[in-house]
């Protein structure tokens, strides 16, 4: 199915003229110097095609040249028409500094006298040419080409290509091309084995041996890259077969394969950030005459990453076409509306996670399905997750890395908190959001022992960003835990922002904690040392009857400091907020202890109160924040 799928996009991008897909017989590889040469076959210069990435660092030209197939051992397997310098130029660098002569010229040497014998027009000519006459020995002490040689031989990426001067470069010339294509084609004529492809289900065609193109790309994999595909030792052979005709594949559909899935790998906009060890590509089916693939593989790209619940803020940054058709989209999944026809839900979305080791990769994911199925998924994610975050703060959807920082003790060190975030919970977190599934509880109980030990829940302050998504995840798993179950056991304490209706108990003390601390801090004028938040929040939370009775006492000497009218106005809400719960003064009513999903829904009713006691209602009922009794917070620093 994987390969089935990777086969019919390579065709489709090989059909698409706007793509760069390297056709059969070529592939896409690095290029990072170009040899011009003159009729004589002597070098006139040379070009770096290099360019400077985002950091400044140079790097080399990607183009289509003849196919290079996978290299291993101390062997000599020479590339045509575009290889490293220790073929074509037969030298190399010490670690010294000085220059080795390689043996490995005479093979790309052969290689090109051979193919081109029968050539004798002017490309042809002067490449014969630079084989005959050039001598790497020679180049060892004294060369007129000192420069250059070091230049191209102080890189690692040295692929060189050549270029006749006046000419295009010799790997677009149809008659050097030529003799190669027929090479490769008639190439093992005589000991090629016929047989039905697994894939495209063809009959007698020739079937790979190995999978000869290596999968690049694929985290902790050899440079060179890795088989996705392969046989190497006789337990996983059977019936007398060796290597890969034990699942027989056709040299075309390996070839192909192997094409669209590096492609997959080497491109920004189909490529997510690493999952723990597991790298993730994405597509889109393409459908003739239509470009809906790139707004579905951006929309797909923005959820993951972390956008989506409100674009940016507009005027910030140039928007492309497709990055605003994005967001219009998103909007409007947001609102509920139906979106544009012009995106077909029935086509196909592949999402592909895969880990490696070394020489081997290994799918660790994949989902298939309708573009359509994933939306619907995707909706519920950002549903199931979303709470209402006040004053001008971004409602972006939390990507599914920052949620996981927050699983993680808070240190200064940022390499050493993205070193404790647990693989296994990112990628299972990954795998619900796609496929509709309940989210890890390992995510749910990290978050809420975190909030325990730490005390970040708060939803002002320098913190407050790390709070809304602490809250954001408990009330996402509550929300899906209760849907798969069928249950509503926690239903009116679920909602976007605070309810004050909600029965639920655990939820009411949550509330009542947020309201107590803010009494103590009105009655201090926000100078307190110590907040009962900080020595009573984690046992409250976790054991609420051995404690609410002292702060519910410690509260009636905060109050006695306020304002009579102020003081009437906190004890109202404090009836409001207790409701049916019985509380006596010895505690009675109060539950002795909550379990890890009622320490979520107290965690998250302290966050929804806090935030309602700061905010109020504007003429349009937009939430704002209230300047009233918020001594104790900065509200300055609420942009995190």
């Amino acid at each position: 199915m994987i390969l089935q799928a990777l086969v019919k996009r390579y065709h489709m991008l090989v059909a698409d003229p706007d793509s760069d897909m390297a056709p059969p017989h070529y592939s896409r590889d690095k290029v990072s110097f170009i040899l011009v040469l003159n009729t004589a076959g002597e070098i006139v210069r040379v070009e770096s095609i290099r360019y400077e990435d985002a950091k400044k660092k140079l790097r080399p030209a990607i183009l289509t040249v003849p196919e290079h197939t996978a290299r291993s051992g101390t062997g000599s397997k020479p590339y045509y028409l575009s290889d490293k310098a220790e073929y074509v130029l037969g030298l190399v660098k010490q670690k010294d500094g000085t220059l080795m002569v390689s043996k490995r010229f005479q093979s790309s040497r052969q290689l090109h006298l051979m193919l081109l014998k029968d050539k004798n027009g002017p490309e042809a000519t002067a490449l014969k040419n630079f084989y005959m006459n050039w001598n790497p020995e020679t180049q060892l002490e004294n060369s007129s080409l000192k420069a250059e040689l070091d230049m191209i031989l102080g890189t690692t990426d040295n692929n060189l290509a050549f270029q006749l001067e006046g000419y295009d470069l010799m790997h677009k010339s149809g008659e050097l091309l030529e003799p190669w294509e027929q090479q490769d084609q008639s190439q093992d004529e005589e000991s090629v084995i016929l047989g039905s492809c697994l894939v495209t289900g063809e009959t007698s065609v020739p079937i790979a041996r190995v999978h000869d193109i290596k999968i690049k790309g694929v985290q902790n994999t050899n440079s060179a890259g890795a088989s996705l595909v392969s046989f190497n030792f006789d337990a996983t052979e059977s019936y007398g077969k060796t290597q890969s005709y034990n699942a027989p594949v056709s040299q075309a559909a390996v070839s192909a394969y192997t094409k669209a899935l590096n492609d997959l790998l080497s491109s920004q906009d189909n490529t997510l950030r690493h999952f723990g060890e597991m790298t993730v590509t994405y597509w889109a089916e393409r459908q003739p005459d239509s470009d809906a693939w790139r707004l579905q593989e951006g929309i797909f790209s923005h959820w993951v990453e972390g956008e989506g619940f409100q674009s940016q803020d507009e005027g910030k940054e140039e928007e492309t076409k497709t990055t605003a058709q994005i967001r219009d989209l998103l909007k409007r999944v947001q609102g509920g509306k139906a979106i544009s026809q012009s995106l077909p839900n029935e086509s196909n979305f592949y999402i592909l996670g895969l880990s490696g080791n070394n020489a081997r990769i290994s799918v660790r994911y994949f989902w298939q399905g309708s573009f359509g199925d994933l939306l619907v998924n995707l909706n519920q994610y950002q549903e199931d997750l979303y709470l209402q975050r006040v004053g001008n703060q971004p409602e972006q959807i939390p990507g599914i890395f920052r949620i996981m920082l927050e699983t993680v003790r808070k240190v200064t060190d940022f390499t050493a908190m993205k070193k404790s975030v647990s693989s296994s919970m990112e990628s299972q977190w990954f795998r619900s959001m796609v496929e509709g599934r309940g989210f890890p509880y390992t995510v749910y109980a990290s978050i809420v022992n975190r909030i325990r030990t730490d005390g970040i829940i708060h939803p002002f302050g320098e913190n407050g960003r790390s709070a809304w998504i602490r809250a954001s995840v408990i009330k996402g798993y509550l929300t899906r835990n209760e849907r798969i179950r069928k249950q509503d056991k926690y239903k009116e304490a679920l909602g976007m922002s605070v309810n004050k209706d909600a029965p639920q108990v655990s939820y009411r003390l949550g509330r009542l904690f947020a309201v107590l601390e803010k009494i103590q801090s009105d009655s201090a004028n926000g100078r307190l040392n110590v907040t009962i938040k900080k020595s009573f929040f984690a046992s409250a939370a976790a054991t609420p009857g051995t404690v609410f009775p002292r702060l519910l006492k410690l509260s009636n000497s905060h109050l006695s400091k306020l304002s009579p009218n102020i003081e009437i106005w906190w004890n109202k809400l404090i009836r409001e907020i207790m409701g049916e719960i019985r509380i006596d003064q010895h505690g009675g009513g109060i539950p002795k202890r909550l379990n890890l999903e009622e320490q979520g829904v107290f965690m998250l009713g302290y966050f929804q109160q806090m935030q309602d006691l700061y905010t109020s209602k504007s003429s349009e009922g937009t939430p704002v924040v209230n300047d009233k009794n918020n001594e104790g917070v900065d509200m300055n620093e609420h942009n995190d």
